[in-house]
């Protein structure tokens, strides 16, 4: 983690993530885990890929003219909301919400 003032970046697992001054910072309990659906970064890629794929199949669909969506160029990024967890003590959790900048393909 490191942090220039305005903006914190987390690297993890060779994903670089942005937090913004202006974004959230939560506090939450580990109860909050069991609401949510966890992944690793490194495999966080892939799972939004196959997210992606099922969204543009499900949209061809109702399209029904056999036009074919294409796949996005810059990756899948902003199709998903992602957050860091970082634990501060037993049973407390921060909750940083988080642009997904890079990742290694």
């Amino acid at each position: 983690m490191t942090n220039d003032g305005h903006k914190l970046y987390f690297y993890i697992d060779g994903q670089r993530f942005l937090h913004k001054k202006n974004y959230k910072i939560d506090t939450c309990s580990n109860t909050f885990l069991k609401k949510i659906k966890l992944s690793k970064p490194s495999s966080l890629q892939q799972e939004t890929y196959e997210y992606y794929k099922s969204k543009k199949k499900e949209q061809e669909k109702k399209m029904n003219n056999g036009t074919l969506l294409l796949f996005p160029v810059t990756g899948f990024h902003n199709y998903v909301k992602v957050y860091v967890l970082k634990k501060v003590n037993t049973g407390k959790l921060l909750k940083y919400e988080v642009d997904w900048n890079d990742s290694v393909f």
